[in-house]
């Protein structure tokens, strides 16, 4: 498969491989937009910035101060003892039966808290905010075919899985933004004006 060449910063080439490797850091409950082309082009912008950066380091040759010695001692220890850690352990088995021993032994450890499912639709006006949220009300269209037919948001206003906690879109942080677990299923439509939360 073609490395595809995705920029050039400082003559260094960053390359479809270097996406994919940087977007391993990607969080858990963000893992199911690796593919959408507005997600990848984010992390694309961020990796370019951090390569520039990066350059400009070297120039100023900070890699030959105290401090970034210190620090690089330190993740020496860190990486040798993780390391160690696999070494350690890489020979290990455990039966089903120790599982399952444990398990009984430890239920209060496995006990999950409530979850809820998170949908929104993003729009770029007021009145589009309100033709959907009525539509929807109505019956005219189910929640979910309105997002994916209109929300702006890469993930199409679906959340992949239910959880305890959500990574909430820029779009939704505001002092207006509230998470709650009061009911099981919270669904938003989202306007550029405000959060009209739907009945």
């Amino acid at each position: 498969m073609e490395n595809k060449v995705l920029a050039v910063v400082a003559g260094e080439e960053v390359t479809e491989q270097d996406l994919n490797d940087f977007m391993e850091n990607v969080p858990q409950d963000q893992q199911a937009y690796r593919s959408n082309p507005q997600f990848r082009q984010q992390y694309l912008e961020q990796l370019i910035a951090l390569r520039m950066f990066t350059k400009q380091g070297e120039e100023l040759k900070l890699d030959e101060t105290e401090e970034f010695k210190k620090i690089m001692e330190g993740a020496r220890k860190d990486i040798l003892a993780q390391l160690m850690v696999s070494e350690t352990i890489k020979d290990i088995t455990v039966t089903d039966e120790e599982a399952k021993s444990y398990f009984e032994a430890n239920k209060c450890r496995f006990v999950k808290g409530e979850t809820v499912r998170a949908q929104h639709i993003l729009t770029e006006t007021e009145e589009k905010c309100g033709e959907i949220l009525a539509a929807s009300a109505g019956g005219e269209k189910t929640f979910e075919d309105a997002a994916k037919e209109f929300s702006t948001c890469p993930s199409g206003g679906i959340s992949p899985r239910r959880a305890r906690t959500f990574s909430i879109p820029r779009a939704f942080s505001s002092s207006k933004t509230e998470v709650t677990f009061s009911r099981e299923e919270e669904t938003q439509v989202r306007c550029a004006n405000g959060v009209t939360p739907c009945a």
